[in-house]
């Protein structure tokens, strides 16, 4: 038997626990944990060689669907890929510190202003 490369599984360096929590309707919080990957095992994803969904190795790229979880592979990874794996996205105020310092300075100046 060969040595069948593409059969290898993702790469899981750790995991990543998100700030963000769904409440269920019966009051139980569901937070989310998210696979910490190597760039080898997101090359294969990006190259169409891996589900992007559930990590599973494809033998050709691009399959139509993911065997395993029905991902339309061929017509939404790309999409998919770039969406979650295109860079790193800022999470916070879009101003520095000093200048939200500033800005709260004002606030109260203006706010002892009109009300002395």
């Amino acid at each position: 038997m060969a040595n069948e490369r593409w059969r290898e599984p993702a790469e899981i360096v750790g995991i990543e626990h998100l700030q963000q929590a769904i409440w269920l309707p019966d009051g139980r919080r569901q937070s989310m944990d998210v696979p910490v990957l190597t760039a080898r095992t997101k090359e294969r994803m990006r190259t169409g060689h891996m589900c992007v969904k559930c990590q599973e190795p494809f033998e050709h790229a691009w399959p139509k669907l993911c065997h395993v979880c029905g991902c339309r592979v061929r017509s939404e990874q790309a999409e998919y890929f770039a969406r979650e794996f295109g860079g790193e996205i800022h999470v916070g105020p879009s101003t520095s510190i000093d200048e939200e310092i500033a800005r709260m300075h004002e606030d109260l100046e203006r706010e002892q202003k009109e009300n002395p």
